[in-house]
């Protein structure tokens, strides 16, 4: 193993303990992706089992529709997912730079939660908007879009600072 192979992807000081590098953004960015269709997949098949349970005179129907609906699902919200993503990575920058000298792991939390429900209210209000459903808002699809993009956002940067978390931790 070389020398450069064990310099942690981002580079905590004294000063700096939290400091994220572009590269941790990207990749917490990835994994926010990630864990965002994962959840969406998740909810899709846990609505269509509820709904074969609900109603048992369509549950083959149901049960039929999971396949097409898990592609759909992967095509529709992993392209819109992406958007947002590629869209949030430089509000995520900036916040990295600003918290890096923040050593508490809830403001950090808040932050990127926060980050998430803005990137989620802002793909259903564009989703409204460009597909003229004004409708959407009077059901549970925001606030399961902003849920699901909090968590997501959240689990990102959780698995692109653990780097800097571990440092923090072994100078606490």
């Amino acid at each position: 193993m070389s020398a450069g192979s064990v310099i942690p992807a981002s580079a905590p000081t004294a000063g700096k303990p939290m400091a994220a590098t572009w590269a941790d953004v990207v990749h917490g960015g990835s994994v926010s992706w990630l864990t965002f269709v994962t959840l969406v997949e998740a909810l899709l098949l846990g609505s269509f089992i509820v709904a074969a349970i609900m109603d048992p005179d369509t549950s083959l129907l149901n049960l039929a529709m999971i396949p097409v609906s898990l592609i759909i699902g992967i095509a529709l919200g992993g392209g819109v997912a992406v958007v947002a993503m590629v869209v949030a990575m430089p509000f995520a920058w900036l916040i990295a730079r600003a918290l890096a000298h923040e050593r508490r792991i809830r403001v950090h939390v808040m932050a990127y939660a926060a980050l998430g429900v803005v990137a989620g209210l802002a793909v259903v209000g564009v989703n409204a908007l460009v597909f003229d459903a004004s409708s959407s808002w009077e059901t549970p699809l925001p606030f399961l879009a902003t849920a699901l993009a909090a968590v997501s956002a959240v689990f990102g940067w959780w698995r692109a600072s653990r780097t800097a978390r571990w440092a923090l931790r072994a100078t606490s």
